[in-house]
């Protein structure tokens, strides 16, 4: 049998590797510690190009080891049906234009058809709260199944 699939966002591997004292992003860190270390190892993890150019971008201590993190993991190639996905959302709204990163990020998990996607992205819940837009794109995409967003989804499955 083989594992659900689960893409990473950017944020993931940022938050993963942060160095600083905000008391919100620790408290994050502390769960995505926690999912990694007992979790990750029961789904096939995956990111794309994309993620590794954002955190190549950002300017933030353990830049370099959220890079080496992420370069371990396969990557999606980046099929022009993720931009025509992408473009999608932005038009329908899904996702706000002002964030066209976000829209790549669930382009991806739409386009390979992933089991979940991590985020700690709150345009990225947004969007997926937000249902008659995701519903209407859901089927206008073509997508498989809905998309996962929350932590507790991510506990082991037995």
């Amino acid at each position: 049998m083989s594992k659900p699939t689960v893409y990473l966002d950017t944020n993931i591997f940022s938050i993963l590797h942060y160095r600083g004292g905000d008391a919100g992003v620790l408290r994050r860190q502390r769960a995505t510690h926690e999912w990694w270390e007992q979790e990750r190892h029961f789904f096939s993890l995956l990111a794309s190009k994309a993620v590794e150019g954002e955190l190549a971008n950002g300017d933030y201590p353990g830049k370099e080891r959220a890079l080496a993190e992420v370069r371990r993991l396969p990557y999606l190639d980046a099929v022009a049906a993720v931009q025509d996905v992408a473009a999608k959302l932005l038009a329908a709204q899904v996702v706000p234009e002002t964030v066209p990163g976000d829209a790549i990020q669930l382009a991806f998990a739409t386009v390979y058809r992933v089991d979940y996607l991590l985020s700690w992205n709150r345009v990225i819940w947004w969007a997926r709260r937000h249902k008659r837009n995701w519903r209407g794109s859901e089927r206008h995409l073509g997508c498989a199944r809905r998309l996962s967003y929350r932590r507790r989804a991510f506990r082991r499955l037995r």
